[in-house]
């Protein structure tokens, strides 16, 4: 019988664990909005005066966390 939790083959580094995956979908999502932003921005002919790691590094620090099996909270069990 197949495992059910859930994995995903597009992204390889997908964690299982919930804390883990909340974290990943969180920074995911910070980073696309981050984006769209700079992309609006941008469109409605703009600057947008920033420093990068500011606003850039809850996000990544949150993919981190989801993704580097050093900084997980919850590790992550070894796969069979």
């Amino acid at each position: 019988m197949p495992n059910k939790r859930m994995h995903s083959k597009l992204i390889p580094c997908y964690p299982r664990r919930l804390l883990n995956r909340t974290f990943f979908i969180i920074g995911v999502a910070g980073v696309v909005l981050q984006w769209g932003a700079i992309g609006y921005a941008h469109w409605q002919g703009f600057a947008i005066s920033f420093h990068w790691w500011f606003h850039w590094l809850a996000p990544l620090l949150c993919v981190l966390w989801g993704t580097v099996p050093a900084l997980q909270l919850q590790p992550e069990t070894k796969s069979r």
